[in-house]
This record gives structure tokens, C-alpha cells and sequence, in this order.
């Protein structure tokens, strides 16, 4: 699973997904103030690398695909 979380207590705010194996790219759909706001989980494992976020396309790019499942 993938998941990504806002860090601001009020909002309280989140996105889950499925990999696949090929995706690389997912879209978020929550405003936050600055990129590090938010979180990115893989199998509810929080990720400190192995990602991108883009607050203009609203995204987290993986440099790899997560597993599927």
C-alpha cells in the first residue's frame, strides 16, 4: 500500500493507494504549506528517501515503482 499523509495536526487528511509494480507516479489530493508536510508510507513503513514531491502537479514520484500489492 501506498499512503501519504499531511503533517499539520488540522488536517487531517491522507491518500491511499495499490501499487501496482509499474507506477511511479501518484497523485495527492490535499493542500499543505511546503513539501515537507507531508509523508510517504509503503506498507504503512514511513520513507525518509526514494521519492520526489512536486506542490505544483500535486505528486510523489518514486525513483523506482513500489512492489505491487
Amino acid at each position: 500500500m501506498v499512503r501519504f499523509y499531511v503533517l499539520m495536526p488540522r488536517l487531517a487528511s491522507f491518500n491511499l493507494y495499490v501499487a501496482n509494480g509499474t507506477t511511479t507516479s501518484y497523485a495527492y489530493t490535499f493542500d499543505m504549506l511546503k513539501t515537507s508536510d507531508i509523508e510517504v508510507r509503503l506498507n504503512n513503513a514511513v520513507q525518509a528517501s526514494g521519492y520526489t514531491v512536486d506542490d505544483v502537479t500535486k505528486s510523489v514520484t518514486f525513483s523506482s515503482a513500489p512492489i505491487a500489492g
